[in-house]
């Protein structure tokens, strides 16, 4: 099952090996940065979320 899609838009950036995905709803502002390393066959997710006061 797939989460509720949220009522405002989810915004993608893609470069030369990352990829960042951001969405903001109800006062919560969430991103996800995902990328790999360079010297190391590793893929890193790095999740942020900020409260946006009002």
């Amino acid at each position: 099952m797939l989460p509720k899609r949220g009522l405002t838009p989810y915004a993608c950036r893609h470069g030369f090996g990352y990829s960042v995905f951001e969405h903001g709803e109800r006062g919560i502002h969430s991103e996800l940065l995902v990328f790999v390393a360079m010297d190391a066959p590793v893929k890193i997710n790095r999740r942020t979320l900020r409260a946006q006061l009002v």
